[in-house]
């Protein structure tokens, strides 16, 4: 039959003809795409705060890290970033497990 298409993927007359099909879609990637959007727009939202909290009045070294930290939650890229951040800065301050700070001293 002239045209027919067949069922079977081995069933192709030309030898290398390959019918291209459209990736299946993962269980819930709309899903995961929009928890993508989201994390865009309040990571970067945040981060730009803390970019204009740089010349305006504002704890810029907070809210800029925070940025940083949300788009890390989905973002291969601000987890590297945050981790290179991280490894220059240094450990961070030693807390108990009642919330003080490590030092003893009054």
């Amino acid at each position: 039959m002239l045209g027919a298409v067949s069922a079977e993927p081995g069933d192709c007359a030309e030898e290398g003809f390959a019918r291209r099909r459209r990736p299946a879609a993962a269980p819930g990637s709309l899903l995961r795409q929009a928890r993508k959007l989201v994390v865009l727009v309040v990571g970067g939202t945040v981060l730009v705060a803390g970019a204009a909290m740089i010349v305006l009045p504002g704890p810029a070294v907070v809210v800029i890290p925070a940025g940083i930290a949300i788009l890390a939650t989905e973002f291969a890229w601000a987890r590297r970033l945050l981790r290179r951040v991280r490894a220059r800065i240094g450990p961070g301050p030693a807390v108990g497990p009642d919330g003080a700070g490590g030092s003893d001293r009054i």
